[in-house]
């Protein structure tokens, strides 16, 4: 069993200055028995360096500070506009940031005073932006197959606000169910 050491601490990152005000309620890396056991592997310089995670999803907010650091142009692109910028389209219920916040929890920067760190934040972070049109089997199938010389990981954790009706059938009734998860970030 690895124990935290005062050598071991230094070449971590500094989890307290990089958790919001609200963890306390939310999800984070430190709770004992509500964590997901990730500062072990951090210990062991296990950080996800090396590695390109792409998050296919409603785009990516590369220019937010806690993404940018770790941003790789070369392993995102959007679909739905057919152009290299995975960058989220606003909508009328500011809903495009799911793939952004997926970034986040992936390759959040540590020691920046923002927000909090990624689970793997020493990795790379891609976009593929395919939710913002029709989602069809093979758009899905170009967005898993994009890039596939740079991009190591394909994360899609895409789904609809009411997870029990499919994507084309979604109702204003499903907006009335609270999500368990919040990111003020």
């Amino acid at each position: 069993m690895l124990r935290l050491t005062s050598g071991s601490l230094s070449s971590l990152p500094d989890l307290s200055r990089h958790l919001p005000p609200l963890v306390p309620s939310q999800h984070n890396h430190l709770h004992k028995g509500m964590d997901i056991n990730v500062t072990g592997l951090w210990e062991r310089n296990i950080t996800g360096r090396g590695v390109t995670v792409v998050v296919v999803d409603d785009g990516v907010e590369h220019t937010h500070k806690d993404i940018h650091p770790n941003y790789s142009a070369e392993g995102s692109y959007d679909l739905n506009s057919n152009d290299p910028d995975p960058m989220p389209h606003p909508d009328v219920h500011s809903d495009n940031h799911h793939g952004t916040r997926c970034a986040g929890e992936i390759a959040a920067v540590p020691n920046n005073s923002f927000c909090a760190v990624g689970v793997a934040y020493g990795s790379k972070v891609a976009g593929i932006r395919v939710l913002d049109g029709p989602l069809t089997d093979s758009l899905e199938a170009i967005a898993f197959n994009k890039h596939y010389q740079v991009n190591d990981i394909y994360s899609c954790r895409y789904q609809t606000r009411c997870s029990l009706v499919p994507i084309h059938q979604e109702t204003d009734v499903c907006r009335l169910i609270p999500q368990t998860f919040h990111n003020p970030c």
